[in-house]
């Protein structure tokens, strides 16, 4: 819906090892059916994704830049910032309105901070669909992939296949789109180890879409306290969060 106004073997290979389902984790996603059973082994998928580093064509600025931070973070406001140097700019927001007051008030919040000339995209879960329909535009931001792993998990569950397809999806469709791309994903690993099984799950599965993108991008930027950390090539002009 569009609208005018969200341990790996190498560089080129992802894995995911998940161990059943619970109700919910740390970031309160739920499942989609938290009663059913689920097999308490699940067999490693991998995703092989050519994620090398990308090469642009000559005179190209077209850029790739994942922005990493915890919450509250400052990772929103500076992509925010990146994005605002384009001229034509789609932004392409996860979030989906739920009987959640709190996230609601979240979603008005970003709006309200967007430019009312930018176009906005709406899409949980098919990303790369969403981002291969952008045209007309000079950067897209994706703010976030944080909401589009747990978006995954209710929908496909211990679909292992289908989650790696959507992955590989994504990384394909951000390194074949013809404008630049601006990422945001929260950075889960640091903190305490869930308590419940899909939390894992779901950190383990953020923690690989993070390691893709980021070997896909050609920038990588970790907000911390609201201070920008080069982890990948610096961005040709400094921003300050």
């Amino acid at each position: 819906m569009k609208r005018e106004s969200g341990n790996r073997p190498d560089a080129n290979l992802g894995f995911f090892n998940f161990d059943g389902r619970v109700e919910e984790h740390e970031h309160g996603i739920r499942s989609a059916n938290p009663a059913a059973a689920a097999p308490k082994s699940l067999p490693t998928v991998f995703v092989l994704v050519n994620a090398g580093v990308r090469r642009m064509p000559d005179g190209s600025s077209r850029e790739i830049t994942l922005v990493l931070g915890g919450v509250r973070s400052g990772k929103s406001r500076y992509a925010l910032k990146l994005a605002a140097r384009a001229q034509r700019v789609t932004f392409l927001a996860t979030a989906e309105r739920r009987k959640d007051e709190e996230m609601n008030r979240k979603i008005e919040r970003h709006r309200a901070e967007r430019p009312q000339h930018w176009t906005t995209i709406e899409e949980p879960l098919k990303l790369a669909a969403a981002i291969e329909s952008v045209s007309n535009c000079d950067l897209l931001l994706i703010d976030c992939l944080t909401l589009f792993a747990g978006k995954m998990l209710e929908v496909f569950g211990d679909d292992l296949a289908a989650i790696s397809g959507s992955i590989s999806a994504l990384c394909a469709a951000v390194k074949a789109a013809p404008y630049s791309i601006v990422l945001v994903s929260n950075e889960v690993g640091s903190g305490v180890v869930p308590a419940f099984e899909l939390g894992r799950r779901y950190r383990e599965l953020l923690g690989e879409i993070n390691q893709l993108v980021a070997a896909t991008a050609d920038h990588v930027v970790l907000m911390v306290a609201g201070l920008p950390l080069t982890l990948k090539s610096p961005l040709s002009t400094e921003i300050r969060s």
